[in-house]
């Protein structure tokens, strides 16, 4: 959390790439267990989160630990759903709706925090 004077220590400032990692990292493990109309591009998703940790470091927005757990915790329910559900196509659709809805809160979280 910012100390006095609206600074960041470096172990928040850490956590917003951790955040970002386990994000887009658990997202692309969820899809590529199944094949879906697309192909994964490793090349691609390891330049998209290159450019993302840049981002994310420059915005110096700080993450608590339970924020991080809970994106974990997410994560989880999502997987264990699509492997109940044989990573059937109306699972991964749903699990598409519901990472972008966890995706989205976590944006609009760490930009609440940027114009604080």
């Amino acid at each position: 959390m910012p100390k006095r004077g609206g600074k960041c220590d470096d172990r928040s400032k850490q956590d917003i790439p951790q955040a970002l990692k386990i994000s887009y990292n658990s997202i692309f493990e969820l899809f590529k267990k199944k094949i879906t109309h697309g192909h994964w591009n490793n090349a691609a998703f390891q330049n998209l989160m290159e450019h993302l940790d840049r981002q994310a470091k420059s915005n110096s927005v700080p993450v608590t630990s339970s924020e991080l757990e809970t994106l974990i915790k997410n994560f989880k329910l999502l997987d264990n759903f699509l492997t109940q559900q044989n990573f059937s196509r109306c699972a991964m659709e749903i699990a598409r709706n519901e990472i972008l809805v966890v995706m989205d809160h976590f944006r609009r979280m760490t930009h609440k925090r940027r114009h604080n």
